[in-house]
């Protein structure tokens, strides 16, 4: 388990991963996206995409679940503000 992947990637999570819409279940073209950019960001800082994969064997699944997350959490706040 690499400690140094998990962090970079709930970092990178947190600090890029910024849905406004729900995405095709299909294919979820955003969150392959973004999978791939977090490969790429890691790997600029010296951590190779077999480390990501060895600890997030589906990193698009991921990114797709916390795309529904962020999503699902801004239409629950969105919703409750009175009008």
């Amino acid at each position: 388990m690499s400690q140094r992947a998990r962090a970079f990637v709930e970092y990178w999570i947190s600090e890029f991963l910024h849905p406004d819409a729900y995405e095709d279940e299909e294919s979820f073209p955003e969150s392959l996206a973004n999978a791939n950019e977090c490969i790429r960001s890691a790997a600029r800082r010296g951590i190779p995409r077999d480390e990501i994969e060895e600890e997030f064997q589906d990193l698009t699944a991921l990114m797709a679940q916390m795309h529904q997350q962020i999503v699902d959490a801004e239409l629950r706040r969105t919703f409750r503000r009175p009008m």
